[in-house]
């Protein structure tokens, strides 16, 4: 899990609940996902791309996100596969594209 705005948080998710059973169901649910590094990297880097709209250079974003050049490649290949299943199973006609679907980096 990655915070949207606040790299402190990451790790942490807030989860809202009708009662406690319902609340420790959410916690068994969420602890039993596993983490998977490349779904990570590309939130750090959407995160990043969000907080500079002018668009970042290689090397910004390699700083903003902590990631190396390769982690950022692995993720930005993550993002479009996710796009690309979301265009596979929603179609692109009259729906929002995923937040992060295109991606500016700066030369």
């Amino acid at each position: 899990m990655v915070h949207r705005t606040d790299p402190k948080l990451d790790g942490r998710r807030l989860v809202v609940a009708c009662g406690r059973e319902h609340g420790r169901q959410l916690v068994d649910q969420y602890r039993g996902r596993p983490v998977v590094e490349p779904e990570q990297w590309a939130a750090k880097i959407m995160r990043a791309l969000d907080q500079h709209s002018e668009g970042l250079s290689e090397t910004e974003l390699a700083e903003a996100t902590g990631l190396t050049p390769a982690e950022i490649e692995i993720g930005v290949r993550w993002q479009a596969m996710a796009a690309v299943d979301w265009h596979a199973r929603f179609g692109a006609v009259g729906l929002q594209e995923p937040a992060g679907a295109g991606v500016l980096l700066r030369p």
